[in-house]
């Protein structure tokens, strides 16, 4: 979290500076926890959590209350989930691909 919130003490190369009209998105997102800390931290970023169809129902209930989170499936290797994910941001450049605790 301390590279997410750095305080201006601290000075990270490369830079974690979000763009206000880019897309950060979580890949394994599992609860939610990293990309939801990230949304608190920077309202303005758009932040989509991905996971299995089958993890999507909790990181929704977790996602609730902050504004600009997406929850969208995206199984690793599945080109339609990737694919749909394209479509749907469409113009929306993305900036960062975070992951925390990876099971593969």
């Amino acid at each position: 979290m301390l590279y997410v919130r750095s305080p201006d003490a601290y000075e990270f190369d490369p830079r974690f500076d979000i763009e206000p009209d880019a897309a950060i998105v979580e890949l394994g997102a599992g609860t939610g926890a990293a990309g939801l800390a990230l949304a608190a931290a920077h309202p303005h970023a758009h932040v989509v959590l991905t996971d299995l169809p089958e993890v999507c129902p909790l990181l929704q209930s977790n996602a609730q209350g902050y504004p600009g989170v997406m929850v969208r499936p995206l199984a690793w290797g599945y080109a339609a989930h990737a694919q749909a994910l394209r479509d749907e941001l469409g113009l929306i450049p993305v900036s960062h691909i975070i992951c925390s605790d990876l099971v593969c």
